[in-house]
């Protein structure tokens, strides 16, 4: 990690001081107002908010990453639910605890060669994932895998990089473990809070991960003026949290 990614502790300021204000972003995100919310409040929510193919990737998950503004081939989505890469995600997602949090490991289990690692590099690693993938990159990889693992993967995207000070996914696993761990957990304490006042109001942000707390709170902090073109122009209001 750079001295310019977001220091945990004040992240843990911002989202304590402007608490009332993350905790109607997660309540704006996901109202069941059409007209208010926004389609990847759907990203989340299996029925009765269990997963019942927690180990296979099913047209229901393809559906939903799709709401993350997510576009597949008809070749790729054929090679996720029924090609190599079906069976390859499948053998590793058996071997992943679909509800162990990532702050509860004692090291970082999002490591070079580890099982989540390995699963990253079949949708990632261009030497040796299957063809059919061409167009999956670091962002559409972390919205597949933090579908099936949402307490493990934290999503990546342009939008959340910028506020965090993360220009590619590099780094971003590890920071994110490093950040929930600190000072005694203090970052996985500010998100159950926010998380458990969104949900008085709303009980079904019960069931979200804490990762996916913090990913639909930045970014919705930030992407109404983020430029999100692809190569398009430099972001206006870059670390607007007051990093330095």
């Amino acid at each position: 990690m750079t001295a310019t990614h977001m220091d945990p502790s004040h992240l843990c300021s911002v989202l304590r001081d402007r608490r009332p204000t993350f905790t109607n972003h997660l309540l704006r995100y996901y109202s069941a107002d059409a007209s208010v919310g926004f389609r990847g409040s759907n990203f989340d929510f299996a029925e009765d908010g269990v997963d019942p193919s927690p180990n296979q990737i099913t047209a229901n998950d393809i559906e939903s990453i799709t709401r993350l503004s997510v576009k597949f081939s008809p070749e790729a989505r054929t090679e996720l639910l029924k090609g190599t890469t079906s069976k390859s995600l499948g053998c590793h997602f058996r071997k992943i605890d679909p509800l162990q949090e990532l702050h509860s490991f004692d090291s970082n289990p999002l490591v070079h060669d580890s099982v989540s690692w390995n699963a990253w590099e079949v949708l990632t690693d261009k030497r040796t994932r299957s063809p059919n993938l061409k167009g999956i990159g670091q962002v559409k990889a972390s919205k597949i895998l933090a579908r099936k693992r949402p307490h493990l993967f934290p999503i990546f995207d342009q939008v959340v990089a910028c506020v965090l000070g993360f220009t590619d996914s590099k780094g971003h696993w590890e920071w994110t473990y490093n950040a929930l761990v600190a000072n005694n957990l203090e970052l996985a304490g500010e998100l159950e809070l926010l998380r458990a006042q969104a949900a008085t109001q709303n009980v079904r942000i019960s069931e979200l991960s804490l990762l996916r707390v913090l990913d639909v709170a930045v970014w919705m902090d930030h992407h109404w003026v983020h430029p999100t073109e692809r190569g398009g122009r430099p972001c206006p209001q870059p670390k607007p949290w007051g990093l330095s």
